[in-house]
């Protein structure tokens, strides 16, 4: 039997005839069928000496019996590496010592073993001690340990190996809970996790038995104390499980504890305990064995008498115990063909008396055998004899396969056929060269026959001319078969050029197989025309790709997910990127704007959804966060058979900003058209009301602009003005234009009401209109001969005034002047001192100015207003009168602000967001600031509330940034930065030093002259200013300083010149709220 090696003392060391008589009671003979265990099995006797060494330790270490005879071998070839070996030795022989010493057992152990290929598998090692010699099973746990290997690098990976492990396991935590459970496990104790959340309800449901719980609670939680204390794997041992079925399964649990939690595996050697205690038992549990081995078995003495055949006999042919009982009967009907029956018991019993005398297996044979349903098969009859003179016969039901070869003969022809008929061209040729085999397709396509071609090399001159390319390609197919032969036998394709018998040359794809029986099947598929059809459409997708390329839209190919698959140069730069490649495989949404992105998403379902073209407009916004309008038209197209969405791209930002531009200013016109005091309105030609606001429709008398819509503007003039009114309208309508044409208006109760009038024709839409502005200049008349008496007294009272404050100014600035040289030299404290009362002081005299400044220019306005009434609105005397009343308007503005300096001004103090102040100032300031300078912000999420006056704080910011832009005529970057800072201490040095404590900062930064020192030192005093005459009035930054000082916060600057400036205003933070 293959590699078994049997000693003629037997297994036990007992004679044959000892057991004479009883059946089956040689176990020794019963052993040898262990050959066809399904497990490495092997016995060795006290002496070292292998008894038994079954074929499946053969085929699992490559090993034969005659080269491991005895231990001492075995230790040699299976532990190569000394310390390993000698390690190994005495790990085996201290627990084969305790089993001699104990109950038998060979407890299990883990050894790598070496095997004859050189390979390297780990194997359980386990079983018993019966009569002194030691009965051996061995378990490839490779996997196993490969397994338990994976399962400490991470729980993720431990997670996905563990569900489709092929061993039971579980991870649990710290806190008794069972945090997962592979399937493995639920198959086999039967408790899905809902059952078994935690610890408790497994030692509940898995040990029903109390005191077999508190035992098994006991040594597993001990294995687990120490595997946590020394750092060591948990121990393994047996324990006895019931499952959800009832039945009880024998596990070996073991794990480790790793990442706080307890990785528990379980292996089921149910039937390997089951298999030992098999070996263990008497023969009744070797009978059953016999019972239950895969192959029909029968077992009889020399005299013909059949003792035994097992349940797969019964299977196989039919008979039972009781039809075998007469054995001649059972003869006749297993071969009723008496010549048959005479032929095969002849061969049989010539096999018998050999195999007695040479204790060998018998060769085997096969033989047609009849069931007792009448079926014949055909069966392979083998088997030996026993010292006790038994006959075991094994026989194999091989019908199948025999019939299964027939089929194969025939599939093999059908093949050939099929070969020989297939579109496409094959040749078989064996690995030395010679040609076996060419369909009709390769002669058709190369035009080469068999007899042109007998060997290869033949076939590599004739379809390859060239030498160096025959060469070079010889050497690429030498190492393709070659890996071929090494792996899995198939031949990597590859493209080839082959010279037909014509002279053509044909582009060919090789693909191949080297099969068992060492064939080389290689298929040869003529893609000529594929690979022209392939260079047309390159050039023609190279001519596509510059066109798209160069024309001046953006083009972008879409996936159904919105991401891009190919683009142009153009629709890169729309996305406000460099290289194809950041955005390739990316969705669109990321660069379109957020208020956007669900407006894009629709239409991307819109244009899956329904295949139809789509047009729509998108806000872009690159890495810079610059905004730029996209026109797209969209539509699905069909590529490589998948469906995707086509794009071009116009980039419309100017048209777009132009009509919100157009929006704006016609909100503003007809913002400022309602809220001014003149009368508008537009008529057309023949003074019909087109349009009008509502001090137009007052003056009219009305009160709804419904009420004159469509009617004549001479319904309501004065019956006396009507016909100068109507001149007035045409020579409008013909000239272009009416300036200062007064009239009358009579309203429906008969009030009548001068009217100034001026007039110009607009054209809109191709049709002329006169757009008319209209004042009510009652209150112009009666205060006209009023402001003329008053002239004359007002004109030498401003004169008086204006020279007693420059001359108080005058003696201020010299008060101020001598005290501060006089200070020069105090230290830091002083100076911060006297900068404190001098901006006092001048705040306080700039209060008092700026309220008799402001009584002064309240009179001149008023008196200005009432001679502008009085005088033409086109001579040279009502310009002069405009010209008074803006510069009064400047003047009220400096009295404002030298009212913030003067502390006057009252706050109104409310808990606010700087951020929010900032992000409502920059809308305006932007438009302030000019095109050439970039106005950037970055304000911190989390920064805190200040209690301050909205207004001031704006106004803060207003004049810092305009600060700011004033000091870069060239253009240049202005930045406004929020954040929260902490003050241990008062800061020294600074303009306006704050306190210790918690302050929200606004710092503006700009990159422009920058100061020098002495520039740095007055730039927050009243009036001091680098700009030229007339720039500025010197105020900005004093207010600045004034509304920070009441506000109790600070101010620190830093400029250098060419560097730029950056000043940091420090406002009080409120504490945050709980």
């Amino acid at each position: 039997m293959g590699g078994t090696n049997y000693r003629k003392d037997g297994l036990h060391g007992g004679e044959a005839g000892e057991t004479d008589g009883q059946p089956l009671q040689g176990v020794s003979a019963l052993r040898r069928i262990l050959d066809y265990a399904a497990v490495p099995l092997a016995v060795v006797n006290s002496d070292d000496i292998f008894e038994s060494y079954n074929r499946k330790a053969e085929e699992t270490f490559g090993y034969s019996s005659a080269e491991v005879p005895d231990m001492a071998h075995w230790w040699a070839l299976a532990y190569p590496e000394a310390a390993y070996r000698e390690e190994s030795k005495k790990r085996w022989l201290a627990g084969l010592q305790k089993a001699r010493q104990g109950d038998g057992v060979i407890e299990r152990g883990e050894y790598r073993v070496t095997c004859k290929d050189g390979s390297l598998k780990t194997c359980s090692f386990f079983g018993s001690v019966i009569e002194g010699k030691a009965f051996i099973m061995l378990e490839d746990i490779t996997a196993r340990s490969q397994t338990e290997t994976a399962l400490r690098e991470t729980e993720a990976t431990l997670r996905k190996i563990i569900d489709s492990a092929p061993m039971s396991m579980a991870i649990v935590g710290m806190d008794g809970v069972i945090e997962y459970i592979n399937r493995k496990a639920v198959q086999t104790f039967g408790y899905p996790h809902a059952d078994i959340p935690n610890m408790d309800r497994w030692w509940a449901q898995a040990y029903p038995d109390e005191p077999y719980r508190k035992d098994v609670i006991a040594r597993f939680m001990g294995h687990v104390s120490d595997a946590i204390e020394k750092n060591t794997e948990i121990a393994g041992e047996e324990y006895l499980v019931t499952c959800k079925d009832g039945s009880k399964k024998t596990c070996f649990i073991f794990g480790v504890v790793a990442a706080g939690k307890i990785f528990v595996m379980f292996d089921d050697i149910t039937q390997r305990v089951e298999a030992v205690k098999a070996i263990r038992s008497s023969e009744t549990t070797l009978r059953r064995i016999l019972e239950l081995a895969p192959i029909a078995i029968s077992v009889q003495d020399l005299d013909a008498r059949m003792e035994f055949i097992n349940r797969k006999f019964s299977e196989t042919f039919g008979y039972t115990t009781e039809d075998v009982s007469d054995y001649e009967a059972f003869k006749r009907s297993f071969f009723p063909d008496d010549a048959y029956r005479q032929e095969v018991y002849g061969v049989w019993k010539g096999w018998v008396q050999e195999s007695l005398q040479s204790g060998r297996e018998m060769p085997g044979g096969q033989f047609n055998v009849r069931c007792k349903s009448g079926v014949t098969k055909e069966a392979y009859i083998t088997g030996m004899t026993t010292p006790d003179k038994k006959v075991i016969s094994l026989f194999e039901d091989i019908t199948a396969r025999n019939q299964a070869a027939l089929e194969i003969a025939e599939n093999a022809r059908t093949l050939r056929r099929t070969l020989e008929q297939a579109p496409i061209c094959i040749a078989v040729y064996t690995l030395d060269g010679k040609l076996n085999f060419l369909n009709a397709k390769f002669t058709q396509t190369f035009g080469y026959k068999s007899g042109e071609m007998p060997t290869a090399e033949d076939w590599m001159r004739l379809a390859y001319p060239d030498p160096a390319y025959r060469e070079k390609l010889g050497r690429q197919w030498a190492l393709l078969l070659d890996k071929a032969v090494r792996t899995n036998g198939e031949i990597d394709g590859g493209e080839y050029r082959v010279v037909a018998k014509d002279g053509t040359t044909r582009n060919v794809m090789v693909h191949g197989v080297v099969t068992d029986d060492k064939q080389v099947v290689c298929l040869l598929e003529d893609i000529t025309a594929r690979v022209e059809t392939e260079r047309a459409l390159r050039e023609r997708e190279s001519l596509y790709r510059a066109l798209i390329e160069t024309t001046g839209t953006g083009y972008v190919v879409l996936d159904g997910h919105g991401r891009v698959q190919d683009a142009n140069r153009e629709y890169v730069r729309l996305s406000g990127h460099s290289d194809l490649k950041e955005i390739m495989g990316r969705s669109v949404l990321e660069w379109s704007a957020p208020r956007h992105q669900a407006r894009a998403w629709e239409a991307v379902e819109i244009v899956t959804r329904d295949g139809r073209l789509a047009n729509f407009e998108l806000d872009y916004v690159d890495k810079a966060g610059k905004c730029t309008t996209i026109e797209i038209n969209a539509t699905v197209v069909s590529r490589g058979g998948v469906q995707q969405i086509l794009g071009m791209c116009r980039d419309v930002s100017a048209r777009s900003k132009t009509e919100t531009e157009l929006r704006d200013s016609e909100s503003l016109y007809r913002a400022l058209i309602e809220t001014t005091r003149t009368g508008y309105v537009v008529i057309d030609t023949k003074g019909k009301v087109v349009d009008a606001n509502r001090e137009y429709v007052r003056l009219t008398g009305r009160s709804d602009l419904k009420e004159i819509l469509g009617r004549s503007v001479l319904e309501w003039t004065s019956p006396e003005q009507q016909e100068s009114n109507a001149a007035a309208v045409a020579r409008c309508a013909r000239e272009g234009y009416v300036f200062n044409f007064e009239t009358e208006y009579i309203d429906t109760k008969g009030k009548h009401t001068p009217v100034e009038v001026n007039a110009t024709v607009v054209n809109r839409r191709g049709t002329p209109q006169i757009h008319t502005l209209c004042r009510d200049i009652t209150d112009r008349r009666r205060a006209e001969a009023e402001l003329q008496s008053l002239n004359q007294g007002l004109e030498k009272h401003v004169e008086e005034r204006t020279a007693e404050l420059s001359a108080a100014n005058m003696e201020l600035t010299m008060e101020i002047a001598q005290r501060i040289d006089a200070e020069r030299g105090r230290s830091k404290l002083q100076e911060e001192l006297l900068q404190s009362q001098k901006m006092e002081v001048v705040g306080r005299l700039a209060g008092g100015i700026a309220h008799d400044f402001n009584n002064i220019l309240v009179a001149i306005s008023g008196y200005a207003e009432m001679l502008q009434k009085r005088v033409p609105a086109d001579g040279t005397e009502s310009e002069d009168l405009n010209e008074i009343i803006r510069e009064t308007e400047r003047g009220a503005l400096l009295t404002r602000q030298l009212t913030t300096i003067s502390r006057r001004q009252p706050l109104e103090l409310k808990e606010l967001s700087v951020n929010t102040v900032v992000e409502d100032s920059c809308r305006m300031l932007r438009r302030l600031i000019g095109a050439n300078i970039h106005l950037a912000s970055s304000l911190a999420p989390d920064l805190g509330s200040v209690k301050a006056d909205q207004g001031q704080v704006s106004q803060v910011i207003m004049n810092l940034v305009i600060n700011a832009r004033d000091a870069m005529p060239d253009g240049g970057t202005i930045s406004l930065a929020t954040a929260n800072e902490e003050l241990a201490a008062r800061p020294e040095g600074l303009p306006l030093p704050p306190e210790p404590g918690s302050y929200v900062t606004l710092t503006v930064t700009d990159t422009g002259a920058g100061m020098a020192p002495e520039t740095a030192a007055r730039i927050f005093e009243p009036f001091f200013t680098t700009k030229p005459e007339g720039m500025g009035t010197g105020l900005g930054l004093s207010t600045v300083f004034s509304i920070v000082q009441q506000s109790r916060g600070g101010i620190a600057l830093e400029s250098r010149p060419g560097k730029g400036s950056a000043f940091k205003i420090y406002l009080p933070r409120l504490p945050a709220k709980t």
